[in-house]
């Protein structure tokens, strides 16, 4: 078979939007459905989804080194807190706030891994969570059973005023309590007791109690625990949480805070209390040793007579004095060098805080003192909850090693140095006591003793007022935080959030029914409306609406019914297919892809309505395999075509018979049913046939076989003057139209035009019968608007 040129095809590219709207708004009941369901389920959704509270809180941080925020400010001139809280920012402030170990500590003294919620007596759920305010408590003998590893869950079902039963855990099913029994468990040992919010004579109560996981929950605060700069030009952070109970999140804010600012003092009075030791240890040494310098100089004293020793050249005594004060100030530092240096010696381990404040003039020394302090801070807290084989512990033991290695080679180089100075200035006090050497002996050994005791007692008086310094600081220390606002909650629920969730319902009960149209129409491959015979080149004669099975003649006399009218808007375009200008009859030949698509309805129809006009009107039942055609007549079958072409010598006008119903409508029966009809329709006695009929009758309608299945009807097709295609909408396959389009294209069918039959608007969206029919009012615009669904006259008015 010749392969059809699609090339000639007409495909019509613009998009009709008044089409598509109305296809879609005609499943208005499928939209509506589905939004209503989408609603509701929304609202049920909604309705039980725990709403979630946002609380806030602002913190200052403040920078003690600079002391503008620090009320112990007036202490600066002393010298007080050098290096101390320097390290603090508020990035470390972020981080320290949002750490394990102190969430740890508010999640374990506020009892949060116990939650208590009421039970809903006939549904059994959980509908509202109590804090500080629930009827009955757990409470464990030993406070270390509160933190389980796993998760239990206990439904207290009060029975009775003082007796009740515990659901949810086998070990205690069938089993009876009262309030304040001591009750023994797999996790521990509690009783449940009343509270003030208890309320006897209510009802059933039910109350479940869930214990999390210590750790679980921990974690969870610190996921929800948010900490953020407000802004890079201002030093207050903003604390938010989230969860279903405004008074819990309040707390856990206002306790981490607390907790924050206890720890950080905490930290502080270490350092100031290990300083306070080491300076009392520093103390005890130079008070001997001052001690063990007076006791010399008195034996020395003693032993001369120290009155006649006079003191000469004065201005050489003066420049002996600045080396002298400046030697003490050198021995000081290398002293005090010393001290750090032994001490970091005598402590191998990193477990003691180091010295700071001591007066050493060296900064990077204090940095590396006070670097080691936060780290060994940190290192403690963490093994508060922890192990030493924790990564984060060895971690920071690594790091107190490496400064501690820093500091104690600073040390040695500063050792060195103040070493190199200390002797310079000794040379130069050999060289001074050389200008001097005419001075008495004792003189010397005099200054000299003076010199060590003058080194001792600044020493020690310094260690003094260092000691009375940091009690000071212990006695009023504070933190390195200011409470901007406490938690707060403007109760307005961020989640769930009922626009999003209704926009999303509104969504889904649009995009279900839409997506389930499209795709159901993506997929169908029937032939629907006119568009369908455009994109294969196929001349549009008319639409037949769907009938109801037992109707066969739709069209009579005075009938202006939709399917009547569609009969005539048939009539009037067939007759511009016909083109013969003899005065003999036209055939008119009706033909289908496939059976069962009621060519033989629109044959007979199709004759009625020329009948009609006054028009003679024959229909001839040529289809000679299935014959249908003297059934949906409702008459009798008889002899008829068959008989005649086996029989020529047969009266043609005698198998003939009138329509009892309509004037000028008759009909040729296809007769009985021959074992050859193709050789059959090639005799000499078709053709007499054919003639005979055009010289008796105006209108002479053939109803044929289907050409899909035989061929039958090409056998005959050119004495037809025109062919009426019939194409079942829902039933026939796009694709085989092409059939016929390549029949036409090859010559076979000729003056074809193709009605589409058995249109169900209801299934054909959005093409009302002003499109199916394409020319005019067909049977009276007035009646055509009455037939219209709202959304059509919408769309009609629209456009009037």
């Amino acid at each position: 078979m010749k392969k059809v040129d699609n090339s000639n095809f007409r495909f019509d590219d613009e998009l009709n939007i008044r089409e598509i709207v109305l296809k879609y708004l005609s499943y208005w009941k499928l939209f509506i459905l589905f939004l209503a369901a989408s609603f509701i389920t929304t609202k049920v959704i909604l309705k039980y989804t725990p709403r979630s509270f946002e609380s806030k809180a602002k913190l200052l941080i403040k920078y003690e080194k600079g002391g503008s925020y620090s009320e112990l400010s007036a202490f600066q001139d002393l010298g007080l807190f050098e290096g101390i809280g320097g390290y603090n920012n508020l990035y470390n402030e972020q981080e320290i706030l949002k750490s394990r170990t102190l969430i740890a500590n508010v999640v374990e003294k506020l009892h949060f891994n116990i939650q208590y919620f009421l039970v809903g007596t006939k549904t059994g759920i959980e509908r509202k969570e109590f804090y500080g305010n629930s009827p009955i408590l757990i409470e464990f003998e030993n406070d270390a059973d509160r933190n389980i590893k796993g998760k239990a869950k206990l439904q207290i079902n009060v029975i009775g005023a003082n007796k009740f039963v515990i659901k949810e855990v086998e070990e205690f099913a069938g089993k009876t309590f009262q309030f304040d029994q001591k009750i023994k468990s797999s996790f521990g040992t509690f009783s449940i007791t009343k509270t003030n919010y208890y309320k006897s004579g209510k009802g059933e109560l039910n109350v479940s109690i869930v214990i999390n996981p210590i750790e679980a929950v921990i974690t969870g605060f610190q996921g929800k625990l948010k900490v953020e700069p407000i802004s890079d030009e201002v030093d207050i952070l903003n604390l938010s949480v989230r969860g279903p109970v405004i008074l819990k999140n309040n707390h856990f804010l206002d306790t981490l805070i607390k907790e924050h600012e206890k720890q950080t003092i905490e930290d502080q009075q270490k350092i100031y209390k290990n300083t306070t030791d080491f300076i009392n240890n520093r103390i005890d040494i130079i008070s001997q040793e001052l001690s063990d310098v007076e006791i010399d100089e008195e034996k020395y004293k003693t032993q001369y007579d120290f009155s006649d020793i006079l003191m000469n050249e004065k201005s050489l005594y003066d420049r002996t004095l600045f080396n002298e004060r400046s030697l003490v100030d050198a021995e000081i530092q290398l002293e005090l060098a010393n001290f750090l240096l032994k001490y970091i010696e005598d402590h191998p381990e990193n477990d003691d805080l180091l010295p700071t404040n001591l007066g050493l003039e060296d900064a990077s020394i204090n940095e590396a003192a006070t670097e080691f302090n936060k780290v060994a801070l940190e290192r403690d807290r963490v093994l508060s909850h922890s192990n030493p084989n924790n990564p984060t512990v060895i971690k920071l033991e690594k790091e107190l090693t490496s400064i501690k290695n820093s500091l104690r080679a600073s040390l040695k180089n500063l050792k060195s140095t103040l070493s190199l100075e200390v002797q310079r200035l000794r040379n130069n006090e050999s060289k001074l006591s050389a200008n001097i050497s005419d001075l008495p002996k004792h003189k010397r050994i005099i200054r000299s003793i003076d010199r060590q005791q003058q080194i001792k007692e600044s020493l020690y008086v310094y260690l003094l007022q260092k000691r009375e310094e940091n009690e000071i600081a212990l006695a009023v220390t504070e933190g390195n935080s200011k409470i901007i606002e406490h938690a707060y909650s403007n109760r307005i629920p961020v989640n769930p959030n009922k626009k999003l969730y209704y926009a999303m319902a509104l969504f889904i009960g649009l995009f279900i029914p839409f997506g389930y149209i499209y795709i159901r129409d993506l997929m169908d491959n029937k032939v629907k409306h006119k568009d369908d015979l455009d994109k294969f080149g196929l001349p549009f004669l008319a639409t037949i609406p769907l009938v109801a099975k037992d109707q066969k003649v739709v069209i009579r006399k005075g009938a202006n019914s939709p399917e009547a009218e569609a009969f005539r808007i048939l009539r009037t375009n067939a007759a511009f297919l016909l083109k013969n200008d003899s005065e003999d009859g036209s055939i008119i030949l009706t033909t289908s892809t496939l059976a069962k698509e009621g060519k033989s309805f629109v044959a007979l129809n199709l004759a009625t309505a020329f009948a009609l006009t006054g028009k003679r009107a024959i229909v001839v039942g040529l289809d000679l395999r299935a014959p249908k055609l003297m059934q949906y007549a409702n008459l009798k079958e008889s002899a008829g075509v068959t008989d005649y072409i086996l029989n020529p010598s047969l009266d043609l006008d005698s198998l003939i018979i009138p329509s009892p119903t309509t004037e000028n409508l008759y009909f040729l029966p296809s007769g009985i049913t021959p074992p050859n009809p193709s050789e059959l329709l090639l005799r000499d006695a078709a053709n007499t046939m054919f003639e005979s009929l055009r010289e008796n009758f105006d209108i002479i309608v053939v109803d044929t076989a289907p050409v899909g299945l035989v061929t039958d009807t090409l056998l005959v097709s050119d004495r037809a003057d025109a062919i009426v295609f019939v194409a079942r909408a829902h039933y026939l396959e796009k694709k085989m139209l092409s059939v016929v389009a390549q029949l036409k294209e090859e010559g076979k069918l000729k003056n074809v035009g193709v009605v589409i039959n058995a249109v169900d608007f209801n299934k054909s969206r959005g093409y009302g019968y002003g499109y199916g029919y394409g020319y005019g009012y067909g049977y009276g615009h007035d009646f055509e608007k009455s037939q219209l669904k709202w959304y059509q006259k919408l769309f009609s008015r629209r456009q009037s």
